[in-house]
């Protein structure tokens, strides 16, 4: 592969991951080191510390800089922290600067605008990709936080808002705590004692836009709908539902405007509802838009999916 080859096939790669590269791969296109260097030096790539390339002319978007972030550290790294709470939707968190957690005893890229925290385990099952950046998984990252906040109600309000928003539950964070347990994590005793505290029956308490959506079923005249419902086959656990008529098989998400406009939670809500559609469920969603202001179309949707499931099931 030529020179030019080799750089458009660096610039399909930089297309894929958010404008940057590891140098590793730009090796894997047949580049050597001589050839990155000049094309550094033509000004069409910029250098990310010793182990990275960015394309110029890249949008500096959070996701760039995250990209940015871990390929400086040439792939060893996982978003972690601060930033991938931002990831995950949960409440008073920021991307920046950017968190990385690196395998413990390794020698880190100085970099601006990184916090760099090592870690002496970290599971596969830890990390998750989100558009193609690796990312601590929500029981990692809530465990991770607990040992930096400064404050315990800080602790138990990030705790709070992911049990809410069903990205972790009673089994998932004490698996994490007793997998990581004993490897220097400060605060592991008091996380344990505040999941234990909710124990494994908690359900997360009912937002406000929850409660307001059931508020609207009562006035219409409905009948009530089942909330915060776990659902479950022989397979195992599938989530938690907002709303649900076991009758007629009827799912109803709420997707207030902070969940629903969150990186993850678009691409795990929809793979979510594709599993429940194909367990045999209806799925409607409203907006928090809708639930508030448009109280006739919601109590519309609902009736009518209800009156057609149930006329369905009892011919069935």
């Amino acid at each position: 592969m030529n020179r030019s080859q080799g750089e458009a096939e660096l610039r399909r790669l930089a297309s894929l991951q958010h404008g940057v590269i590891t140098r590793v791969q730009a090796a894997s296109t047949g580049l050597d080191r001589h050839q990155v260097s000049r094309l550094v030096r033509s000004g069409r790539w910029r250098a990310l510390g010793r182990r990275g390339l960015a394309l110029v002319g890249s949008p500096t978007t959070d996701l760039h800089l995250c990209a940015a972030a871990l390929r400086a550290q040439g792939g060893r790294a996982t978003l972690s922290h601060d930033t991938a709470a931002t990831f995950w939707g949960l409440a008073r968190f920021r991307s920046r600067p950017v968190h990385l957690l690196l395998p413990h005893g390794t020698n880190p890229a100085a970099r601006p605008g990184t916090v760099i925290h090592q870690a002496r385990r970290l599971l596969p099952h830890h990390v998750v990709d989100i558009e193609g950046l690796r990312v601590t998984s929500p029981p990692r990252t809530v465990f991770d936080l607990s040992g930096t906040l400064s404050h315990r109600w800080r602790v138990e309000d990030t705790l709070d808002d992911a049990w809410a928003s069903r990205l972790v539950g009673f089994d998932s964070m004490m698996t994490t705590i007793d997998e990581l347990s004993g490897h220097g994590q400060r605060n592991v005793a008091e996380l344990r004692e505040m999941v234990l505290t909710r124990g494994s029956d908690h359900v997360a308490g009912e937002s406000a836009l929850e409660r307001r959506f059931h508020q609207i079923v009562r006035e219409a005249g409905l009948p009530p709908m089942s909330a915060q419902v776990d659902l479950t086959d022989e397979e195992g656990w599938w989530g938690r539902v907002d709303a649900l008529y076991p009758d007629a098989r009827i799912i109803v998400e709420i997707d207030g405007d902070r969940w629903h406009t969150a990186l993850r939670h678009r691409q795990r809500d929809t793979e979510r509802r594709r599993q429940w559609a194909e367990m045999g469920y209806l799925v409607l969603s409203f907006s928090e838009q809708e639930v508030w202001h448009r109280r006739d179309h919601v109590v519309a949707v609902l009736r009518d999916a209800r009156r057609t499931r149930i006329a369905f099931r009892r011919s069935a």
